[in-house]
C-alpha cells in the first residue's frame, strides 16, 4: 500500500486557487477549480495510515541520512 500511495498523484485542493470576480456557485461570487483527483478520505485512508505505510515502503539503508 505503501508503494502505491507514495506514486499517486496528489490532489492540490484549491488553496489559493480561488478566482475572484468570476460567476460561481459561491455567494460572494467566487469559483473553487475542480480537481478530480482523489483524496486520502476518497481512498478510506486516514493520513496516519498513510504515512504509516509510506515509511514501512521505504527501502532499509538507502536513505541519506544513513550514509555517513
Amino acid at each position: 500500500m505503501g508503494e502505491l500511495l507514495r506514486a499517486t498523484e496528489k490532489n492540490a485542493g484549491t488553496r489559493g486557487k480561488v478566482q475572484q470576480g468570476m460567476r460561481g456557485t459561491g455567494a460572494d461570487g467566487t469559483s473553487a477549480p475542480v480537481d478530480d483527483t482523489p483524496t486520502l478520505d476518497d481512498l478510506g485512508v486516514s493520513e496516519k495510515q498513510s504515512s504509516r505505510a509510506q515509511r514501512l515502503a521505504e527501502p532499509r539503508g538507502g536513505g541519506e541520512l544513513d550514509r555517513q
